[in-house]
């Protein structure tokens, strides 16, 4: 109590016993709409009056000197302050002081034994048009898990004009280490992604005859080298592998006569896709997600191994055992494509939500969500997180 009264008191040295009193209302009316302390320790403060705002700035001290919009601080002497900055000084109590922030690191980096290359050696690296490309054929299915039986088997040729060169391991281990093969192939005649598909095999690909192989994880950090590429073949038709964004898992629903249906799903650059009983390749970090032929990389913000087995369930309803528990301990949003919907009208807990929408420009979506727009309309989602991180 005594150290509240010498607070006090020292207060109304700063205003007065009146000014404190009015300072003490405007607390008690909560007029205060905003406050905050900035780095070099000064109180800013928004308050509500009647005919609009005041803007208050105290720099605490003995005195505190301070700034404030209201008619009565314009007519106080040297050393005194209005009911406003008293109010904020009183009120800077219930502020939280900032936590310092952890010391930065300030120091250059220094790559002791390696010689930086400059930018002239870069741009030397960089070829407007590549004398030479790498084409893989994946000859089987991708492993979904990694095992010691189960990898991806890829075929890869190099193509220099008329010539075509066997990519098996060894050589392309002579011409990443080598810089050259049988002569007249020279690493430099690739595009600079070439050169990194061609990195990656040769460091972490497993010899099978003339054939690579690669393991799950391996497989999940190879296709993040193969954003855009456009020679990467399975069964004779092309696959798209999407690096440009991450896409989210979501559960569709679907209006049916007998009731709602569920599914796996994936919100990609704002449009929606089906992958129930999808092919999935589990990486360290996250999976990817293949539907006809196209790609996507799901981070994993939850455990590797329910996210792998989410993507792989068919479809369900509500008569499915575990149907309500799921989405419930999950949180993972209900997302309702308009054209499933019919003429039902949505359940209350189905938030809608057309922030969603395609702009115009979605023609740039890849091609099966953008089918997936053609057929399903504009979605509408739920507000609810995916596994309570997924979303920002």
């Amino acid at each position: 109590m005594k150290g509240k009264s010498a607070f006090e008191e020292r207060l109304i040295a700063f205003s007065g016993e009146s000014t404190l009193k009015q300072a003490k209302q405007l607390l008690k009316l909560d007029r205060v709409r905003g406050a905050f302390r900035s780095g070099d320790g000064r109180l800013h403060a928004v308050f509500g009056e009647k005919n609009g705002v005041v803007h208050t700035t105290v720099l605490p001290g003995e005195p505190p000197r301070a700034e404030c919009d209201c008619a009565a601080a314009a007519g106080l002497p040297e050393g005194k302050v209005c009911e406003h900055a008293l109010a904020l000084l009183m009120y800077s109590g219930q502020m939280k002081n900032a936590v310092p922030p952890a010391e930065v690191d300030m120091e250059r980096a220094s790559y002791t034994g390696l010689k930086n290359a400059g930018l002239e050696s870069l741009s030397r690296d960089c070829r407007e048009i590549p004398e030479a490309e790498v084409v893989i054929q994946a000859e089987s299915a991708f492993p979904h898990v990694p095992s010691k039986w189960e990898n991806a088997v890829l075929s890869v040729r190099l193509r220099s004009g008329k010539r075509e060169y066997l990519g098996n391991l060894n050589n392309l281990r002579q011409l990443f280490f080598e810089k050259t093969l049988a002569v007249m192939l020279k690493l430099n005649q690739f595009s600079l992604q070439d050169r990194q598909i061609i990195r990656f095999l040769a460091i972490n690909g497993e010899a099978d005859s003339s054939n690579i192989l690669l393991n799950s994880e391996l497989t999940a950090e190879f296709f993040h080298s193969l954003g855009d590429f456009e020679r990467f073949y399975r069964n004779g038709r092309r696959l798209i592998v999407h690096t440009e964004a991450n896409a989210r898992a979501v559960i569709l629903v679907k209006r049916t006569s007998a009731g709602r249906e569920y599914s796996p799903g994936i919100r990609f650059r704002g449009a929606l896709l089906e992958v129930h009983s999808a092919k999935v390749i589990t990486g360290r970090s996250g999976c990817w997600v293949g539907k006809n032929g196209e790609y996507f990389w799901v981070p994993a913000a939850c455990e590797i191994a329910f996210l792998r087995n989410f993507f792989r369930l068919g479809r369900w309803n509500d008569a499915t055992p575990g149907s309500a528990a799921f989405r419930v301990r999950t949180s993972a949003p209900l997302v309702t494509p308009r054209s499933f919907v019919a003429h039902a009208s949505a359940p209350s807990h189905l938030a809608m939500d057309s922030s969603v929408a395609p702009s115009k420009s979605s023609s740039r979506l890849p091609s099966s969500l953008g089918n997936a727009w053609k057929h399903g309309s504009t979605p509408s989602c739920a507000s609810r997180k995916f596994f309570a991180r997924t979303e920002p």
